[in-house]
């Protein structure tokens, strides 16, 4: 019996020692594993950690970490810490080949993210992990493992990053975010609605919340978004713009839905808005602000393009243009230099790859409104500075669909405080290159575009009055636009050279009518498919033509305007030995006198024109004719038999007739005959001028005998118009600013 009652003592003791062992382990375990831990964590991960506490309660399965760093390279600054992390699991159940966590509950993460150039604070941590050890071998490895992963109610507390970027030292803070996940892992009947919440320091918060059911595969989500301020974006913009500020608040209420495994069904609905938003450039010029963009989402399938859109409202949106000078103006101080599309996306042109079929898309906008819009324009680039607003600018469509026909959109517009553009647009949703545009500017004022005229065509536009008109129509990329013109009350300056040589001055003052006004009509056509086309120099030609025509051809638009016929105002003509004032001749004298009193400050000049030799011919021809005429022959008439008269007179056979008459001749006597000629016809036009009025500026002019004109003209007096008084334009704005004053 004693032997048997000390077996049980020696065997309840050896329990006990080996109990306490057990305990001595478990309680060692903790401070072990941290000093383990902080140890090897350089090796491990790279960096070096240090935890201020870790402990282990057996009984609830839990363990709890307190205060864990990891540092920077340098082993001095915080790349990462958290207060607690307290993690309950069942531990038993990898007696089960399976991993359970019951409750992970993680508080006071904060990250700092440093971002240098191209890499990051954390580049070395990625580096220290074998780079072939991808994440297809990291799945094989936990499949050939054989454990079932379950985590339950996953939640991060008062978490916080702060992502410093160090080239443009911008520094954006996310703070108090928060995260739940109620589950993740393999059984069916669990729900796995999750959540995820925060804010930002300088304003505005995101939540978003989601829900998926891993037997259906459906996914549902929410995103709202509160008063986020957009300038906590603005580091990432200052990567590609030279952006001074940003400001305005985004609002987002958003719901996403994937019915089924399918990403195609994905679809988006509900709300996004802008409020109070405005930019500027690193000069402080402002870019562009709006008062609020109401986007009203019916349902969006981008994988499918199908975009149903209820409504999209912008209100008072307002965008400002500088230009400095000729190559720099407020955007291109906006836009960092080098930024190309290259240096931002990288695409591979020498594979293989099939050329995708163009996309078949779906769009829908039930409504499309932009309100009380404004733009201003500035540019100090010329002599004159130019400022231009445009307000009041409305832009509206009721009904906008890809399936329509036609989509009809109207606008309208104030230039600059008095003028009126109303617009229409007409387009096909399909190829919207099939166009047809119409619109009328009224009541615009030609003197605000007084310094563009006056440094590229030397113009200077005192006043005037102009309506507008255009219709443009595009059909398979023909253009053909119908442009009318009407100036009333027009007055300019004198022209000066200016950047073109057009004589647009001039033309403007043939083109005025009895009133005073100018019409103008520019065509314009052209291929937009051909690469070399471009509509401002399609329309600069069009109109270059048009004022090269009217300044060559003053007369037809005299004519038309004044109903007179455009051969009695283009040029008074005579035959060799003529010198008579015929009917006809006296018309026209007369038509340039109605044309000198009707339109005020018109110069006409006749510019004689004659081939002297050419006449001297002809005199000496009638002389020597005279002496071959009697009853049966007349040199005009018997050409033949007068040649071979006058060759045998002057002993050559070759020689020509006129030249032949002139060596027959006294050449006194036919200089003689050629002045009495000119004399003649100058007297005459003179005469019958001032037989009809004393009062007339209508000029004879004769230029120099070698003039180029002279060779080989019958004598003819070139009808030439031109401004009469060029100073009448400059008394008129001196009397118009004294009625002003």
């Amino acid at each position: 019996m004693a032997t048997v009652n000390r077996k049980k003592r020696r065997w309840l003791t050896g329990l006990s020692i080996f109990g306490i062992l057990i305990i001595i382990v478990l309680l060692l375990i903790p401070p072990a594993a941290k000093y383990i831990f902080e140890k090897n964590s350089t090796a491990w991960v790279g960096r070096k950690a240090t935890i201020e506490h870790f402990s282990i309660n057996y009984l609830t399965s839990t363990f709890h970490i307190k205060d864990l760093r990891y540092y920077e390279s340098d082993g001095q600054e915080v790349f990462l810490k958290f207060d607690t992390l307290d993690v309950d699991g069942e531990f038993w159940q990898l007696l089960r080949s399976r991993i359970v966590i019951e409750n992970l509950y993680l508080s006071g993460l904060k990250i700092n993210v440093v971002e240098q150039d191209t890499t990051f604070n954390f580049s070395d941590i990625i580096a220290h992990f074998s780079p072939d050890r991808s994440k297809r071998e990291m799945d094989t490895v936990t499949a050939e493992s054989g454990f079932l992963l379950e985590f339950s109610n996953l939640e991060l507390a008062n978490g916080s990053i702060n992502y410093l970027d160090s080239v443009v030292n911008e520094e954006t803070t996310i703070q108090d975010l928060n995260l739940f996940i109620p589950y993740l892992g393999w059984r069916e009947e669990v729900d796995r609605a999750s959540g995820l919440k925060f804010d930002f320091k300088n304003g505005g918060f995101i939540h978003l919340d989601a829900d998926w059911e891993r037997a259906t595969k459906n996914l549902q989500a929410s995103i709202h978004i509160d008063r986020l301020e957009l300038v906590n974006f603005s580091g990432y913009l200052k990567k590609y713009v030279n952006l001074g500020s940003l400001d305005g608040l985004l609002n987002a209420d958003l719901e996403l839905r994937r019915p089924g495994i399918h990403m195609d069904s994905l679809g988006i609905s509900g709300y996004l808005g802008i409020k109070n938003f405005h930019v500027t450039n690193d000069l402080g010029d402002t870019l562009g602000s709006l008062e609020r963009l109401d986007f009203s989402i019916n349902q969006v399938k981008p994988l499918q393009l199908d975009f149903l859109i209820d409504s999209l409202v912008i209100d008072k949106p307002y965008l400002n243009y500088v230009q400095y000078d000729s190559a720099h103006s407020s955007l291109s101080a906006f836009i960092k230099k080098g930024i190309t599309r290259d240096s931002v996306e990288s695409y591979d042109t020498t594979g293989s790859e099939p050329v995708r079929q163009k996309a078949e898309y779906h769009y829908q906008i039930d409504r499309f409104a932009l309100k009380n819009g404004e733009i201003t324009y500035a540019d100090s680039s010329m002599e004159k500075p130019f400022d231009y607003r445009i307000t009041e600018l409305n832009i509206q469509s009721e009904a906008i669909d890809s399936e329509l026909d036609r989509i009809l959109i109207n606008s309208g517009a104030t230039l600059n405080g008095r003028g009126k553009l109303n617009a229409e647009l007409n387009i096909d949703p399909k190829d919207p290159a099939e166009l047809d545009l119409y619109y009328v500017i009224t009541d615009f004022q030609l003197s605000d575009i007084d310094p563009y005229s006056d440094e590229y065509a030397g113009l200077p536009i005192l006043y005037g009055n102009l309506y507008y008109k255009s219709e443009t129509t595009i059909r398979d990329g023909l253009l053909n636009s119908k442009n009318e013109l009407i100036i009333e009350g027009a007055e300019f300056g004198d022209q000066k050279a200016g950047i073109t040589d057009l004589p647009i001055g001039l033309a403007m003052f043939f083109l005025k009518d009895k009133n005073g006004d100018i019409t103008i009509d520019i065509p314009v056509k052209g291929d937009i498919n051909d690469p070399e086309f471009s509509l401002r120099k399609f329309i600069y030609k069009s109109f270059s033509d048009l004022i090269g025509k009217i300044v060559a051809s003053p007369f037809k638009i005299l004519a038309r305007t004044f109903q007179l016929d455009p051969k009695d105002i283009k040029d008074i003509k005579y035959d060799y030995l003529d010198a008579e004032l015929t009917k006809k001749k006296k018309k026209q004298i007369e038509a340039l006198l109605t044309l000198e009193q009707k339109k005020e400050d018109l110069g006409i000049t006749l510019v004689y024109f004659n081939d002297v030799n050419k006449e001297k011919e002809a005199i000496a021809t009638d002389m020597i004719g005279s002496k071959f005429n009697n009853r049966k022959r007349d040199y005009r008439k018997d050409k033949q038999a007068f040649a071979e008269y006058v060759r045998k007179k002057v002993k050559n056979d070759t020689m020509d007739v006129g030249q032949a008459c002139l060596q027959l001749i006294d050449p006194a006597k036919a200089d003689t005959l050629l002045k009495d000629l000119k004399n003649e016809r100058f007297n005459s036009l003179r005469e019958y001028l001032f037989s009809l009025t004393d009062s007339t500026r209508i000029e004879l002019y004769v230029p120099d005998e070698d003039a180029q004109k002279n060779i080989g003209s019958k004598p003819v007096f070139e009808i030439k118009y031109s401004i009469r008084a060029e100073k009448k334009a400059k008394e008129d704005l001196e009397k118009l600013s004294e009625d002003d004053g």
